[in-house]
Order: C-alpha cells, then sequence, then structure tokens
C-alpha cells in the first residue's frame, strides 16, 4: 500500500501552483501517493489542473481568518483526514495551516507527522505598530503558538522568523530553509533570450522608456499605493527628467507596470488618474510571461508590507534587475545597496529618493553603454545560488527522510 502524503495551502493558482510543484514532483518519484487540498482560485474550474498530484480536494479556505468558509473548509478537512489517513501532511499558508493542525490532533496520535511552513508570521522581532498593527500580535501570536503544540517540524524561511520561533514557539522541531526554491539558471536563460523590442511593442511600452515593475496581488499588503504616491513626487519634483537625455522625448518617460491581479485593481486605477500618471500605468492582471516581462523593464519596486523571503524579488534579481524594496524581514536578507537598496514603510521621500537615484543611473548608463546592469545581473544571480531550487530540494529531502524515519 502506497504511503500518502497531503500538501495544504489557502488556493491552489497563486500558492500551490507557484510554489509546491517541486515537492509534489520527488514525492512521486519517492512512490508516494500525492494529494492536494486547496481552493480552487481558477475562473473556471476545468482550469485547475495541477501537475505530480493524484488526488486533488478543493476545499472552502478562505484567506480571512473569521470567514463562515473556513467553518466549511474545518469539516471538509476533518472528514478528509478521518477517510484518507495520511502519512505525512506538510501545510502552507496562515489560515489553512491554522484549521489543518486543529484537525489533525487526533490522527498526529495515530502517526500522522505534520510539517508546517511558515511563509512569514504576521508577528516578529523589531516590527514597529506602524508596520504590522499591534493587533496582529494579540491576534496571530497566541493562535500560531497554540497551533505549535501539534506540529512535528515548524520550517521559517527566513533567519528572523527561525531566530522567533526558537525562542517563543514550543514547537519540538524549527528548521530554516532559504526560500522555496528560485531556479536561477532557468530564469536567467529565459531572460537573456527576450527581445526587448518585440516585448515592449506587445506591451504597448516605448522601447526607450524608462519602466518601473512589480510583481504581487492587488492587495493593501502589497502596497503598491505607496509607490504610485512617490512616482508622482517625482513627477511634481521633475527628478528624473533633469538628467535625461534631450534627443528623445520618448526616453523622459517613466512607466510603472503591475503584474497580479485583486480586489484593489479599480482603485489603483483611479488613484494613478487622480495623480495624472494613468497612460504610464498598466496593470498586466495574471501573467505566465512574468520573466519576459522583467527582461524588458528597467527597475523592480518591492513595496510590501510584509513577506517571508518573496519569489517575486528573487525572481527580479535572477532576471538582472536592480531591486527597490522595503525594509522587511525577508528583504533584508535579499536587498543590497549597490543594486537598489531598501527605503522604511512609513518614509515616502525615501522610496522617491532612491527611485530617483535608481533611474539616474539607469539612464547614465544607457548613455555611456556601460556596464553597471550587467555587472548587477551577475552579482545578483551569484547571490541567489545559495536560494535555488537545488539547495532548498535537498533541504527539504533531509527533512521529510528524517521526519519518515525518526517520527520527528
Amino acid at each position: 500500500m502506497k504511503r500518502k502524503v497531503l500538501i495544504v495551502a489557502t488556493v491552489v493558482k497563486q500558492h500551490i501552483l507557484t510554489f509546491h510543484l517541486p515537492v509534489l514532483e520527488w514525492f512521486q518519484e519517492q512512490g508516494w501517493e500525492t494529494h492536494v487540498a486547496a481552493a480552487n482560485d481558477f475562473d473556471r474550474q476545468e482550469e485547475c489542473v495541477i501537475p505530480f498530484c493524484d488526488v486533488y480536494h478543493p476545499i472552502s479556505f478562505s484567506r480571512t481568518p473569521f470567514h463562515m468558509d473556513n467553518l466549511r473548509a474545518y469539516q471538509q478537512l476533518k472528514q478528509l483526514l478521518q477517510r484518507e489517513h495520511f502519512t505525512l501532511v506538510h501545510t502552507n499558508t496562515p489560515s489553512a495551516s491554522v484549521l489543518l493542525r486543529l484537525t489533525c490532533r487526533k490522527e498526529r496520535k495515530n502517526g500522522t507527522r505534520v510539517i508546517y511552513t511558515a511563509h512569514g508570521f504576521h508577528f516578529y522581532k523589531g516590527a514597529s505598530w506602524r508596520e504590522i498593527p499591534w493587533k496582529n500580535w494579540l491576534l496571530y501570536y497566541p493562535v500560531e503558538k497554540f497551533c505549535a503544540h501539534f506540529t512535528d517540524v515548524l520550517i521559517t524561511i527566513n533567519r528572523e522568523d527561525y531566530h522567533l520561533a526558537k525562542e517563543h514557539l514550543p514547537t519540538k522541531r524549527v528548521e530554516y530553509v532559504p526560500g522555496v526554491g528560485v531556479d536561477v539558471n532557468g530564469i536567467a536563460a529565459r531572460a537573456d533570450r527576450v527581445c526587448r523590442e518585440e516585448k515592449r511593442k506587445e506591451l504597448g511600452i516605448p522601447v526607450d522608456a524608462v519602466v518601473m515593475v512589480s510583481v504581487g496581488e492587488l492587495s493593501e499588503r502589497k502596497n503598491h499605493k505607496m509607490v504610485l504616491e512617490a512616482w508622482k513626487k517625482l513627477e511634481l519634483e521633475n527628478k528624473y527628467t533633469k538628467k535625461a537625455s534631450k534627443t528623445s522625448g520618448k526616453e523622459k518617460e517613466l512607466w510603472y507596470l503591475i503584474c497580479g491581479q485583486g480586489a484593489l485593481a479599480k482603485e489603483l486605477l483611479q488613484k494613478a488618474k487622480e495623480l495624472g500618471v494613468a497612460e504610464r500605468f498598466h496593470l498586466l492582471g495574471y501573467r505566465s510571461d512574468v520573466i519576459e516581462v522583467l527582461a524588458v523593464s528597467d527597475l523592480f519596486v518591492f513595496p510590501s508590507k510584509q513577506e517571508g523571503l518573496p519569489v517575486a524579488l528573487m525572481e527580479a534579481m535572477a532576471v538582472g534587475l536592480p531591486c527597490v524594496a522595503s525594509n522587511i524581514r525577508g528583504n533584508r536578507e535579499l536587498v543590497s545597496e549597490e543594486r537598489g537598496g531598501l527605503f522604511p514603510l512609513d518614509r515616502l521621500e525615501e522610496l522617491a529618493g532612491k527611485l530617483e537615484q535608481v533611474i539616474s543611473w539607469i539612464r547614465q548608463d544607457r548613455e555611456k553603454k556601460g556596464t553597471k546592469r550587467e555587472r548587477i545581473k551577475s552579482e545578483s544571480r551569484k547571490k541567489l545560488q545559495k536560494y535555488s531550487l537545488r539547495v532548498v530540494r535537498k533541504r527539504m529531502e533531509e527533512i521529510y527522510l528524517d521526519v519518515q524515519q525518526n517520527g520527528r
């Protein structure tokens, strides 16, 4: 009889397909029967196809903790666990993981092992009340501490979360794994093949414009509105145009693209219209060609309020873009001043200053046909090797095998 593993996350498209296919592939290679439990977030139900998954279980998870759907999800999980008798469960994302660990208490007594990957706690050491509301500490920390009693292995993907978990959560075993893995060499090869002129024409962007790009859900947590406000500040002060070439009006233009979808789409478009930048602001929606979009952009902006170890940021680095990011955990492990820099979440003027600085040397590098972009590309790809799929997969294999052999 095959051993069964269950991979759990809130949604399929934006989590399972984005982060967990290498895990499912590995278990299939080892002869396991692979199951996935997640909500179907595709627009059309028939589009929900999960590679390396033997059995998919649609569960009514909601990202909002107290949504009624989570009560139904709790009952669905309870029935699923009682029916299938999994050897191993690996859960991800906060809401789904709380429900899974609560429903799995009986199964753990019967031998099921539970691994939880925290993709970024909603609280963390050093956070100010401006960055993370105090109510998150009152709500999420006690819940995580309680659920830690029903967790065999807690995996953290950045060092700040690792130290916090070791000090404050009662899980018997805490492990640090450097992210979920990024295919550095594959992304690099894919990006280097892109024809800048053709792709920009497809996107409707002037070939000589300076293009900022962000990748992420259109939500308050991703904080895209701050970039729009900083962009307007640059427009008013006219900073980035003063050093632009006088030979082309198009080269003076600054554009901003976002790859992602979410509830704030209309609000962001309205904000851009109010700020007078709507014609050069494009929401590209969910994209299967994110790497190609990054490859024809000039600057990656990542203003998120909370992350674990962001894949989008690592992908931008693998492409070779300078990166300007919020000064939060996860980002701090990846971004350097020499290749972009960090800004505080409560300092709009510092974000505007970072953008102006990077845009300035992008233009200078273009005019002088310099090599700074190539140097950034080389340095970023070298740094990312320790976060590569190969490294992360090897580390996860060690954890899985140890849990199987030793039961912990």
